[in-house]
């Protein structure tokens, strides 16, 4: 994760400096750090931890499915009726949550280049008796990526309170089938609902 975020960085800055000056100064003073930053931060994060977690996920579920296939595969259908719920509700949310949290991110390369900016040339900003203008153009970002920030919060629950009802309804529809395919003796054991 360091090294490809260490790479992606270097190949920033090489096509950044590959740039016209005039294109370079359109940009607000600090967000090609920023962005630069926060993306690869998010790279480095997502490679390095959540891969291993995605491996690990992923082993659990083969594991889980080899193993429930070999005592009942019809109540494994009925346990992974979770599957299609979830990859409804995900696509209809995600797309949401991504737009309101790049909204939220831009509000905060707003308030990231003044802030920036201003710490750049201090002394001018004092010298114009500035101080009180740029505080409240800061500010008016930072409320800004508050309240965008405030929008996604609802989105969020939106998103997680679905899947957690799921789970517990996948539970409970999985043992009621179990129960019901123990009484009709379609399985040895009640273990195999448990398994």
């Amino acid at each position: 994760g360091i090294r490809l975020s260490a790479a992606i960085r270097l190949a920033y800055l090489r096509a950044l400096f590959a740039q016209s000056i005039s294109s370079l100064d359109k940009l607000p003073p600090g967000q090609s750090a920023s962005m630069i930053t926060a993306s690869a931060n998010i790279l480095q994060i997502g490679v390095s931890e959540k891969l291993s977690t995605c491996i690990q996920f992923t082993s659990l579920l083969i594991g889980a499915y080899a193993i429930a296939f070999k005592y009942s595969w019809q109540l494994t259908l009925v346990a992974s009726s979770i599957l299609l719920f979830v990859l409804v509700v995900f696509g209809i949310i995600l797309p949401i949550s991504v737009k309101l949290q790049k909204s939220v991110d831009h509000a905060n390369e707003k308030a990231s280049s003044i802030a920036s900016e201003v710490f750049g040339s201090i002394r001018m900003v004092v010298a114009c008796g500035a101080e009180k203008r740029v505080v409240n153009t800061y500010s008016k970002w930072i409320d800004e990526a508050r309240r965008r920030g405030l929008k996604l919060s609802p989105v969020m629950g939106i998103q997680f309170a679905p899947i957690f009802f799921a789970i517990y309804a996948d539970m409970a529809l999985t043992f009621w089938f179990g129960v019901k395919l123990y009484n009709d003796h379609h399985l040895d054991s009640v273990g195999t609902v448990l398994v």
